[in-house]
C-alpha cells in the first residue's frame, strides 16, 4: 500500500516538474521574465494547461470591471423599449399600407364600373349604328325608286301625248288601257298593222 502511494506521489511530482518546466520555457518565449525591467506586469494573468498546451489568460479586465445585474436589466429594458418603438412603427406602416391598398382597390372597382358603362354605351352605339345602316339603305332604295319615277315622268311629259275628249265617264270600266286600244282600232281601221298595245303605254283620266 505504501509503495503504491509513493509511486503515485513520484508520478505527480514528475508531472508537476514537467508542467513547471513547460511554463518556464513558455514564459521565456513570451518574454515574461520577472527579473527583466521591461517585463509586463503579470498581475491578473492565469495559466491554463489543457491537453499538453499551456495558455495564458488575462482576467484583469474581467475582475476590475464586473457587470452588475442593474446594468443588465437596464440594457434589457432599453432593448425592450426599442423593440416596442420599432413594433409601433411597423404597425403604423402596415396600417398606411392597408389604407393605400383599400384606395387602390376602390379605384380599381370604380375603373371596372366605368369600363362596364363604356362597354354598354359602345354596344348601344353599335346597335344604333346597325339600325341607322338599315335606315340609310332603305332611304337609298327609296331615293333610287323616286329618281326612276321622276325620270319616267319626265320622259312621258316630253312625249307626244294624246287627249281624247267626249268619252263619258265610267264607260271604260276598270281597264282603261284595253278600252282605249279597242277605241283606236275601231276609229282607225286603216292602221291595223300598228301594235296599239305597244304604242299605247299608259292611259288615265284627268280633269279637263
Amino acid at each position: 500500500m505504501s509503495s503504491l502511494m509513493l509511486g503515485k506521489e513520484l508520478h505527480e511530482s514528475d508531472k508537476n516538474a514537467t508542467v513547471r518546466k513547460k511554463q518556464r520555457k513558455r514564459s521565456e518565449q513570451l518574454g515574461l521574465n520577472k527579473h527583466s525591467a521591461n517585463s509586463p506586469d503579470t498581475k491578473g494573468l492565469q495559466w491554463e494547461y489543457s491537453k499538453g498546451d499551456l495558455t495564458l489568460h488575462d482576467n484583469t479586465e474581467k475582475q476590475s470591471n464586473p457587470v452588475s445585474l442593474e446594468t443588465i436589466y437596464q440594457s434589457i429594458m432599453e432593448h425592450r423599449e426599442e423593440s416596442k418603438t420599432e413594433s409601433r412603427r411597423t404597425q403604423l406602416a402596415c396600417r398606411k399600407m392597408q389604407i393605400q391598398i383599400r384606395r387602390v382597390a376602390k379605384t380599381c372597382l370604380e375603373f371596372a364600373t366605368c369600363m362596364e358603362e363604356v362597354e354598354t354605351r359602345i354596344s348601344c352605339l353599335e346597335d344604333d349604328a346597325g339600325s341607322q345602316q338599315v335606315i340609310w339603305e332603305t332611304m337609298e332604295k327609296q331615293l333610287e325608286d323616286t329618281q326612276w319615277k321622276l325620270t319616267d315622268l319626265e320622259d312621258r311629259l316630253r312625249r307626244n301625248n294624246l287627249r281624247v275628249l267626249g268619252i263619258p265617264e265610267g264607260v271604260e270600266g276598270s281597264y282603261t288601257h284595253s278600252f282605249m286600244v279597242a277605241l283606236f282600232k275601231e276609229a282607225f281601221p286603216d292602221l291595223q298593222q300598228w301594235d296599239w298595245d305597244r304604242e299605247i303605254q299608259r292611259t288615265h283620266r284627268f280633269p279637263f
